[in-house]
């Protein structure tokens, strides 16, 4: 269903290209069934002032509210990003992610753990589980990877 400038769902495979609206941008199927619905893939710019909510997404997507997916590769900006895989750039007031590779720029950047070099600024920087292969470069007031805790500064090379 498209109510252009106001909601979007692609309801496609696979949507891609530019779309802006009010409310969100999401892309659902409806299953044969018509009792179920999946949540499917996104590739482009998506533009809210509510919410981007895709399965995989791939591009710049921007949003006042939340970009919720579960996998992001690209560039996120938003009040909240909440994504269970990102690789990329995320910009946002809190970034919320399980598995983190990039940089995250943001008031509360928290990520479950990392797979790859990561940086992150801000007030609070959290990586909870290290990898233990990593670079990882924190600047805020408070830092932590895995157990260790620094302010200011927290740089993680575990070559040395």
């Amino acid at each position: 269903m498209i109510i252009p400038f106001i909601y979007n769902n692609h309801n496609r495979e696979k949507a891609e290209g530019v779309s802006i609206s009010l409310i969100g941008n999401t892309n659902y199927i409806m299953e044969s069934s018509g009792k179920e619905c999946r949540h499917t893939d996104c590739t482009g710019l998506q533009i809210a002032i509510g919410a981007n909510s895709f399965r995989n997404f791939s591009g710049l997507e921007i949003a006042a509210l939340c970009n919720a997916n579960d996998s992001t590769n690209g560039i996120a900006i938003g009040g909240i990003n909440w994504t269970d895989s990102f690789n990329g750039v995320s910009i946002g007031g809190i970034n919320c992610t399980d598995l983190f590779k990039g940089v995250s720029l943001g008031l509360i950047n928290r990520a479950k753990g990392n797979n790859g070099f990561a940086v992150q600024i801000g007030a609070m920087n959290i990586i909870k589980e290290y990898d233990g292969e990593s670079r990882v470069l924190q600047i805020g007031v408070y830092n932590r990877v895995g157990n260790r805790s620094s302010p200011f500064i927290n740089f993680y090379n575990p070559k040395n």
